[in-house]
């Protein structure tokens, strides 16, 4: 494709991998009590699929270096903008909202630097208090991180060759898996400071959303894409049975796949996707399959203010119907806000 959105139009499967991916984090929040989430195979899948936030954060690196390639510090204002735009409007009102919903539902007062923090969107730099309000926006706030440093780190990026990208990608793994496996053994203590500071902290994460960068890159330089469209069924077969097992299987492995250990699978499975033609690509890339993935955003948002109206409020969500009928009612809210909400809102403040 010659041009930036080309790129994306060719990958209609992502729409379908984020909504997939949202909905499996309302499930790990809220669903675990409820047949038929609650035994199994299924269970274990849900409790210990920590991967599915870092993968959002791998594809935000790919599509965002797909989209703006040569996107560089002298060009940052314009692309904050449109960042600030697109995430800035729906998250200052998923915030009021909740505020509104802990003061009056569950008769809680937020800290002071919760309610700062959580306002500015910079709550994942504040371990302790990065889960205190809407807890699942903690991705949106290191998603803001990223939106920082990337007008710097992309153009240097963008004048590497091949050989350099492939070696970093390999090399930043390694680094962040390192890092990882050490403050999980070494430095966890069992306190939420911790915790938070161990798994939300965005620095921990940017290897990742660089990793996704430097695969689009890739891409845009069809490195390797001969060898994606030849043999992409049995390697997006391979990779998935590979996560899989490790998700559903005790291992050695699986207690430190939260923050980027599986980066190597996300990658096979993004090319795969990306250049070859599978039936499972096709079937994802219906209309309506493309369609969900712009439901993630307010996924994300909006899980748990409903949450504390159907649960905490109306005690409608105690029976496996009553959590399908959230679960229903989440997706047709998502649909609701990003149509005549959500996307209006965009339009508006990138047309100023």
């Amino acid at each position: 494709m010659g041009n930036n959105q080309g790129h994306l139009l060719y990958f209609r499967q992502l729409g379908f991998i984020r909504f997939a991916l949202a909905l499996g984090v309302v499930l790990f929040h809220y669903s675990l009590p409820f047949a038929p989430f609650n035994h199994g195979l299924l269970s274990t899948l849900i409790q210990q699929s920590a991967f599915r936030v870092s993968f959002f954060f791998f594809i935000s690196g790919f599509v965002m270096a797909l989209v703006y390639p040569k996107t560089a510090a002298k060009g940052k204002e314009n692309f904050w903008k449109r960042r600030l735009s697109r995430i800035g409007p729906m998250y200052l009102i998923s915030f009021i909202i909740t505020l509104f919903l802990v003061l009056v539902l569950k008769g809680a007062a937020p800290k002071g630097i919760a309610l700062v923090s959580h306002f500015l969107m910079l709550q994942s730099i504040v371990p302790g208090y990065t889960l205190d309000l809407n807890y699942p926006t903690w991705s949106i706030s290191v998603e803001v991180f990223f939106y920082l440093l990337f007008p710097f780190v992309n153009p240097w990026i963008y004048k590497k060759q091949m050989t350099w990208l492939v070696t970093m990608l390999i090399a930043i793994w390694l680094i962040q898996l390192v890092q990882h496996v050490y403050f999980v053994d070494h430095l966890y203590d069992g306190s939420k400071k911790m915790g938070e500071f161990i798994d939300a902290f965005p620095l921990w994460h940017f290897p990742t959303f660089l990793s996704g960068m430097i695969t689009a890159h890739l891409v845009r330089g069809e490195a390797m894409k001969s060898f994606f469209e030849k043999f992409a069924h049995i390697i997006l077969l391979l990779s998935a049975c590979t996560l899989f097992s490790i998700v559903l299987y005790e291992n050695p492995i699986r207690p430190y796949i939260h923050n980027g250990l599986l980066m190597p699978l996300y990658c096979l499975i993004v090319l795969s996707f990306y250049y070859g033609h599978t039936w499972v690509g096709k079937l994802i890339s219906h209309p309506l399959m493309v369609k969900s993935g712009d439901l993630s955003f307010s996924i994300f948002l909006f899980q748990y203010p409903l949450w504390l109206v159907m649960h905490d409020s109306l005690d409608v969500v105690n029976t496996s119907a009553g959590f399908f009928l959230y679960l229903t009612l989440l997706i047709l809210l998502s649909y609701i806000i990003n149509k005549y909400l959500e996307q209006p809102l965009i339009h508006r403040f990138r047309k100023k």
